[in-house]
């Protein structure tokens, strides 16, 4: 028997298999639509590892009791373990709206397309050639062509709909590329739900592709100094940390059934952060004015014929400019570190600084 017909039996064999069960399966449950029961009709159908596989009771009743903030506000503790529990740690916290991104997916269905593309694109050429030559007439008016021949226009038509899909697609993944990345933190954040709670059986389990992964959270401003505090209030947990960083939303979402989830506000720490902040911008602006002012008051006596100035040697100049210099590197370093300012905002910023110290040790 020749390999192509074992073949066909084999395929043959497993479609018959695939009809009996299918078969069966229809005989062995019938569904009342009106009803919205179900009923056996012949051998109850044995569950899997012991599991019922008794259909759903009727889901269309009316309950006038139950209000929709029963189950919408539901919080994380009381939510059944699966995906209902890790959708609602997901929506109790922005930071854990990370999913995967597809990218090899759409990369090689993009190739895909493409090449279909160029497939289409070889038979209109060579549709063209032949028409050169022996119907030139019909290259010159479509209305023509479509009526005598009608080939090209079918073809034209195919293209347009691959090539509708081909650019939703591009500008699909474009707009998938331009999401944020998560940062590792939070992916850490999400893998010790995960590692805690299991919610999905291991080979479901997504969190594991790191660098297929985007953040849905608009606007992300959480810079290294972000993640320290999180770090921190995650490993020094107590209640006081708790009173402070928690707010309503998150206390509620706090612990749930196995472990206790501590989560605290984005806001409360970004508010810490921003006080950090200040606090280092007024140190940096308001301590070195006092040296400079001491040294530019240093020299032997009057400098210009008399007036009330002192004359600054070329070690103070030195000692002026070094302290200048060091100020604005600690400006700029408190910048990348506390914020997500991009490199010319932070030279821009470094040299407002450097004018504002400049301007201070001449007027003085």
């Amino acid at each position: 028997m020749m390999p192509s017909e074992q073949y066909q039996q084999s395929v043959g064999s497993v479609d018959s298999e695939i009809l009996e069960t299918e078969g069966a399966s229809h005989k062995a449950w019938s569904v009342d639509l009106e009803k919205g029961g179900t009923r056996v009709e012949g051998e109850i159908e044995k569950g899997i590892d012991g599991i019922n596989l008794d259909p759903y009771p009727n889901l269309d009743y009316i309950n006038s009791e139950e209000e929709p903030a029963s189950y919408v506000n539901m919080q994380v503790r009381d939510a059944p373990d699966g995906y209902p529990m890790l959708a609602r740690f997901i929506s109790s916290h922005e930071d854990g709206y990370i999913f995967r991104e597809f990218r090899c997916l759409q990369s090689r269905t993009l190739l895909h397309m493409q090449d279909e593309l160029r497939a289409l694109e070889v038979q209109l050429h060579r549709m063209d050639q032949y028409d050169a030559k022996h119907r030139a007439i019909f290259l010159k008016t479509r209305e023509m062509d479509d009526d005598r021949l009608g080939p090209r226009g079918r073809l034209m038509e195919e293209i347009a709909e691959k090539l509708k899909k081909y650019g939703e697609l591009l500008i699909m993944s474009n707009d998938l590329a331009n999401f944020d990345r998560p940062s590792r933190f939070d992916i850490q954040s999400l893998d010790d739900f995960f590692r805690a709670k299991e919610p999905l059986l291991r080979h479901e389990r997504y969190i594991g592709c790191e660098s297929d992964m985007i953040t849905l959270k608009a606007g992300r401003d959480d810079a290294w100094l972000d993640r320290v505090i999180m770090r921190l209030l995650v490993k020094y947990n107590c209640a006081p940390l708790r009173y402070i960083f928690a707010n309503a939303h998150t206390k509620t979402h706090a612990d749930s059934k196995h472990t206790a989830l501590n989560l605290f506000s984005i806001a409360r720490v970004h508010f810490l952060k921003m006080v950090i902040l200040i606090l280092l911008m007024l140190c940096l602006l308001c301590l070195p004015l006092v040296p400079l002012y001491s040294w530019t008051q240093e020299g032997p006596g009057p400098a210009d014929g008399g007036k009330d100035s002192a004359a600054v040697t070329g070690q103070t100049l030195a000692k002026i400019m070094g302290l200048i210099v060091a100020c604005a590197f600690a400006f700029g370093v408190v910048l990348s570190v506390c914020t997500r300012a991009k490199k010319h905002e932070i030279f821009g910023s470094c040299a407002a600084y450097m004018a504002v110290l400049i301007v201070f040790m001449t007027s003085t």
